[in-house]
């Protein structure tokens, strides 16, 4: 069996990670080489983790989603300070917000709503999701292990309305 690798040799340049720095709240990239603002992640980042981040702010999110819409998979799980961060990006596809705690179903909603190309996503113990209203035709995998609020209607209901799981 071929394990493969989460990022491929060829993409290794297009990858930024960043996990368990805890003291990070925000994020500046002051290389203007690769863009002309100071916030967004360089257009040759495709992929971020900044998983554990635990001090990230629901508006450092959005700031980033918003000054850099090339991201295709990002990473947020254990980011426990995040309740209400408004993502919208058009190339999103991969997003982690595994133990994401303080996610309530009208952040999810949102997401969904305003980030048409997810097509996997892990909200694994996001404790406070109970009836996200999920509506994709791009979506092929989402998780949600351990929320223990999400009731069977919710599913249902996401079956029926995600044509690609």
């Amino acid at each position: 069996v071929h394990i493969k690798s989460p990022i491929d040799l060829e993409d290794w340049n297009r990858f930024l990670s960043l996990p368990f720095c805890h003291t990070l709240s925000s994020v500046r990239f002051t290389n203007s080489v690769f863009f002309s603002s100071p916030f967004p992640v360089p257009q040759h980042i495709s992929t971020l983790n900044l998983s554990c981040c635990t001090y990230l702010t629901d508006e450092t999110v959005t700031q980033l989603f918003s000054a850099s819409p090339h991201l295709k998979v990002v990473d947020l799980s254990f980011c426990w300070q995040l309740a209400h961060p408004r993502i919208v990006s058009a190339s999103l596809e991969r997003l982690v917000l595994e133990q994401c705690n303080g996610l309530t179903d009208d952040c999810i909603s949102y997401l969904f709503k305003h980030c048409t190309a997810l097509s996997e996503v892990d909200l694994s113990s996001c404790s406070q999701l109970s009836a996200p209203f999920i509506r994709s035709k791009s979506l092929s995998a989402i998780s949600l292990n351990h929320c223990i609020l999400v009731t069977e209607k919710t599913v249902s209901d996401m079956m029926t309305h995600c044509s690609a799981l």
